[in-house]
């Protein structure tokens, strides 16, 4: 009978561990600065997240593309190089570019530039 509860305690507690490293890795992306949406949505491309990046895009084109459709278009990335951040004073700061240099699957570099806007205390990433 004491075998039988060590087991059962010891089941339970992998279960557990496994549901708590579950929850982490499907963890939202920072949204509270430009360069953290910037590398959490780029992060997710290269972990092949789509589900991650697309939350993380302007509410406009959230609207105007499904999820599916989105991800039939984006660029996955193999890697990237963080470039440089310009927060654009006209918009009071409430819009940024981000500059990047992707690599794709197929080891084709390219620049990008993000452009991100803060809407509601979030940034967004506006990727089209």
């Amino acid at each position: 009978m004491a075998v039988w509860v060590v087991a059962l305690g010891v089941s339970l507690l992998a279960l557990v561990v496994a549901a708590i490293v579950l929850l982490a890795s499907m963890g939202s992306i920072d949204q509270s600065q430009p360069d953290t949406v910037a590398r959490g949505y780029l992060d997710a491309l290269i972990a092949h997240e789509p589900k991650k990046a697309y939350a993380v895009l302007c509410p406009e084109e959230r609207a105007t593309l499904s999820e599916e459709e989105w991800a039939d278009r984006v660029l996955m990335v193999d890697r990237y190089d963080f470039v440089d951040v310009h927060l654009d004073p006209v918009n009071g700061g409430s819009q940024a570019t981000v500059d990047v240099g992707v690599t794709d699957a197929t080891g084709r570099k390219v620049q990008r530039k993000l452009t991100v806007v803060k809407e509601n205390g979030r940034w967004w990433v506006c990727d089209q």
